[in-house]
């Protein structure tokens, strides 16, 4: 979320193209407003130096990534509101070039792999059931079954049985759950074939 929190002054394209031009990468994209997030998010993970330092790495990563992909024509005014001086990177690519779209489709596929291998996904602190529900979707293996014999492709929430589509039925907030927890009677056996660790 640190990451995309300095696009919020991309908001002003609600009163207009002008009023978009005039304050994106000017209101949010500076030193002073991610260090603002990154104390902020102390609220939720803590003073660790290790978290707080990922949030800040991760505002100036947003920043690295403007500078050289905004497309020409797109300052960045790093000291506002102490200074409004801008760097302008003269080499930077277009938005939409091959640069950017390799970029992306890196970014798809790392999340694959660490929503299959750490069991993680970017709706972790937003939606934890979605989080979870997509998760379990990306460490599917063909082994992993429903009791009816389907695909598994789904995990119950509740007591971490395999489902297919037909069985899962809905948690709330996207979570998934089995017929039996479903009805409070949970503490069917764990059907679970593929040998993977996963969160509970």
């Amino acid at each position: 979320m640190a990451s995309v929190a300095p696009d919020v002054d991309g908001l002003g394209l609600i009163f207009g193209r002008d009023t978009y031009v005039r304050y994106h990468h000017v209101v949010a994209h500076n030193f002073l407003f991610i260090s603002a997030v990154t104390l902020v998010s102390a609220a939720w993970i803590g003073f660790s130096p290790w978290g707080l330092g990922r949030v800040l790495a991760s505002g100036l990563v947003h920043l690295l990534g403007d500078y050289w992909g905004s497309g020409q024509g797109w300052p960045l005014y790093l000291w506002e509101p102490f200074n409004d001086g801008f760097v302008l990177n003269p080499h930077a690519w277009d938005f939409n070039g091959p640069e950017s779209k390799a970029i992306f489709f890196a970014c798809v596929i790392a999340s694959l792999f660490i929503a299959r291998e750490l069991h993680r996904t970017p709706f972790e602190a937003v939606v934890p059931p979605m989080d979870r529900a997509l998760s379990d979707l990306a460490a599917w293996v063909p082994s992993r079954r429903c009791a009816c014999g389907g695909a598994g492709i789904w995990l119950c929430q509740v007591c971490g049985l395999p489902l297919c589509r037909s069985h899962a039925r809905s948690l709330g907030r996207f979570g998934l759950q089995c017929e039996a927890c479903l009805s409070g009677s949970p503490g069917a056996t764990l059907l679970e074939s593929d040998g993977t660790n996963r969160r509970n």
